[in-house]
């Protein structure tokens, strides 16, 4: 948990840049869940147990109950409209880094 969590806020500090229009917060909230599902440790395909998917899912609402105001805060307050939908696309850690280059 504590990993996914370090991973999460370094997923999001990658994100940060100066901003000239921010976005909603919905489009934060969007992008929240969106980077929890890339940190997750499922992928597209895996075959999870009932009991894999339950717990997959407690942590990905843990996650987001801990970071999340924090995280739509500074999204809505720091990062660009342009980075949110550059991130909302990514499909993985390296999609994410992306973002910031643009």
């Amino acid at each position: 948990m504590r990993l996914l969590l370090t991973s999460l806020l370094l997923g999001a500090g990658i994100l940060v840049g100066a901003c000239s229009d921010a976005p909603s917060k919905k489009e934060c909230e969007k992008l929240l869940d969106h980077v929890i599902d890339i940190y997750t440790p499922a992928r597209p395909g895996e075959q999870l147990t009932p009991q894999v998917k339950k717990d997959l899912e407690e942590q990905q609402k843990a996650v987001a109950k801990v970071v999340g105001k924090d995280f739509v805060s500074k999204c809505t307050d720091t990062l660009p409209k342009a980075h949110v939908e550059c991130a909302l696309k990514a499909r993985s850690e390296a999609d994410l880094g992306k973002c910031e280059e643009n």
